[in-house]
């Protein structure tokens, strides 16, 4: 059988720091044998004042603005939108009927043609508030005009562009699948964009979110758009209603299933640091129905259940389960089960005193009221909760969750605080000296998982106590609270840390960290590539290019690492995670801390295991020898 091989054509480069809306008909123009125009309004600015710039009909002179088919005249009016040219005029050489063919055979003519721009990109669409168009002249020498209102200019556009690159290069780790890199690009607009109560004109753009940070629905779902687009996870904008207002909102595709997104729900008025909601996020058509109001017919149609959708990936993707289990726990999905619903209020009193007696600092419940507003009832039943705890005083905060087809629920949220902390066992804080708690860390939770490289042979924990009297032990070693525990050795595979917390009263509780420490890698007989290099130190980043588009989820420090022998057996410490800069090329910079590679002879090596987007492995471990000046 014949192996199909992703060619290694590594290049090591030195990279220099350098819906549619509605169609109004004008009257016809006069000013030549054929003439027509036309006037398109965005629906998010219907009944907007809205002035156009005066309109240029002369006949274009020049080569490069001159269409002899429908087609041409589409790809020269797309360089002009993307280049928010605010007139374009185009020479058109062909059939002048073929302009009004939409209008007379239902074939594609001029109307069309702009549509079906317009609804190739959401992006574009909804930057344009409006467009006069038309067309004058003779047979054959045929002038279409446009003029354009948008809310951005070409330079604000550059600006988003320059922003959303260096905002992913941060949030979004190589590696990372679709549903990961929703939610970073979700918690990320959320915590830095403000709804803005004004509602200025200027706020309707991804440019408003990003320079500002204060947008209304327009700009936090083109900035949505904008950077899952850019993440490679597919996106579309929705426009419709929400509270009988127009509303924007977007839809993502994870692993071929549509879902509805609306960051601007999402995120809380007034704005709230930090807060991140998830009461919009990755909705079914039956969940958004509730209260956003849309053309269904106009979009893919949004059918799964996130939340069974997550729970059936948990059963079945042994090998990523914590992955599953933090997703639905940082977005609340995990309310949906038994143990965070609350069907009455005598369950609800009971697993709120419940939480009291621990000491919980904060404490979120769905809870079924069968629609009426929980608001009269919660005072007396928190009064009775309170009985025999140790509580001083709370706060709670209610709104609509309805999920998974059921209604009638609502989400609340409790904060307390106690008297004298006697009884608190439980935790403020958990950092690590590598790796990342899964889910991030909540003193409710008790349970995490951490990954880390086989090159970590051990770790170290600081646990903070929430009440300054508690004792704590890591793995039966006493660890003064805020203080960081010894180091603890770490075997390849699942490594258990038990944090114990004994209370002045001598309650407990105890936190675990299941840590995953992969396994060694296997040996590899490295294939020496290309010729030595020589470089110069004035230029910090190497690029590696391939062949074939290359699957993110085979960029790491274990594929992709440097060396000072030529054995491969000891990556240089500090180098940070490969950046898959584009769909064919790999970025490595220089370790942690420095600006350049220092002088002197360095081995990259690509472990066979990289493969490309289409299944095909590099076949063989690469090494080449290159020298720094």
């Amino acid at each position: 059988m014949t192996k199909s091989y992703l060619r290694a054509g590594i290049i090591i480069s030195l990279l220099t720091l350098f819906l549619l809306g509605n169609l109004l008909p004008a009257q016809a123009e006069s000013s030549g044998p054929v003439a027509q125009s036309w006037v398109w309004v965005n629906p998010m600015n219907v009944g907007e004042s809205i002035e156009h710039p005066t309109m240029v009909r002369t006949l274009a002179a020049t080569s490069s603005s001159t269409a002899s088919n429908l087609q041409e005249l589409k790809t020269l009016l797309r360089s002009g939108l993307e280049n928010r040219q605010t007139s374009i005029n185009i020479l058109y050489t062909g059939n002048n009927s073929d302009l009004n063919k939409g209008l007379d055979t239902g074939a594609a003519g001029l109307t069309e043609i702009y549509e079906s721009l317009l609804g190739e990109d959401d992006y574009l669409n909804f930057n344009i508030k409006s467009t006069k168009y038309g067309y004058n002249g003779y047979e054959g020498q045929v002038n279409v005009y446009f003029t354009m209102v948008y809310q951005t200019t070409l330079e604000q556009e550059n600006y988003v562009n320059e922003q959303v690159a260096a905002i992913l290069s941060t949030i979004i780790i190589p590696g990372m699948n679709e549903h990961q890199k929703e939610k970073a690009i979700h918690d990320y607009i959320v915590k830095n964009v403000a709804y803005d109560e004004s509602y200025s004109p200027s706020s309707h753009s991804a440019y408003a979110a990003l320079y500002n940070k204060k947008a209304v629905c327009q700009g936090y779902a083109l900035l949505a758009y904008k950077m899952l687009s850019e993440a490679g996870v597919s996106a579309r904008c929705v426009v419709g209603t929400g509270h009988d207002e127009s509303h924007l909102w977007n839809l993502v595709c994870l692993d071929g299933n549509w879902y509805h997104l609306d960051c601007t729900w999402d995120d809380p008025i007034p704005d709230t640091p930090g807060k991140i909601r998830y009461n919009y996020y990755n909705l079914s058509d039956q969940e958004m129905a509730v209260d956003h109001i849309w053309t269904a017919g106009d979009y893919p149609a949004c059918s799964s259940s996130y939340y069974h959708e997550l729970n059936n990936k948990l059963g079945s993707d042994t090998n990523n389960q914590a992955l599953w289990q933090s997703l639905l726990i940082e977005t609340e999905l995990y309310l949906l089960s038994p143990e965070k619903t609350a069907e009455n209020a005598a369950a609800l009193e009971e697993k709120i005193h419940n939480s009291l007696l621990l000491y919980e600092p904060a404490l979120k419940l769905r809870f079924h009221s069968a629609g009426a507003d929980p608001g009269s009832l919660l005072n007396s039943l928190l009064e009775s909760a309170l009985t025999g705890t140790d509580c001083s005083g709370y706060s709670c905060q209610y709104s609509n969750y309805n999920r998974d087809g059921q209604t009638g629920y609502y989400l609340l949220e409790f904060t307390f605080t106690y008297h004298n902390n006697t009884g608190n066992a439980n935790l403020n804080s958990l950092t690590l000296s590598n790796g990342t708690l899964s889910p991030a860390f909540d003193p409710g939770i008790t349970s995490y998982t951490v990954n880390v490289d086989n090159t970590v042979s051990s770790i170290s924990i600081t646990p903070t106590a929430a009440a300054a009297q508690a004792a704590i032990k890591v793995n039966g070693s006493p660890v003064s609270s805020g203080s960081l525990s010894q180091a603890i050795a770490l075997n390849p595979g699942n490594n258990t840390i038990a944090i114990l917390i004994t209370a002045q009263n001598a309650a407990t509780r105890t936190y675990t960290i299941t840590i995953n420490r992969a396994l060694p890698l296997p040996s590899v007989v490295w294939t020496s590539w290309k010729e030595e290099k020589t470089i110069s130190q004035n230029h910090p980043y190497w690029t590696i290019t391939f062949s074939q588009d290359v699957d993110d989820s085979t960029v790491n420090s274990q594929n992709f690492f440097v060396g000072t022998n030529p054995e491969g057996t000891t990556p240089l410490p500090g180098v940070p995670v490969p950046q898959l800069v584009t769909a064919k090329q790999i970025r490595l910079s220089p370790p942690s801390g420095s600006e350049h590679w220092s002088p002197g002879t360095y081995y990259l090596f690509i472990r066979p295991d990289v493969k490309s987007t289409s299944n095909k492995t590099l076949g063989q471990g690469i090494r080449m020898k290159f020298t720094v000046q």
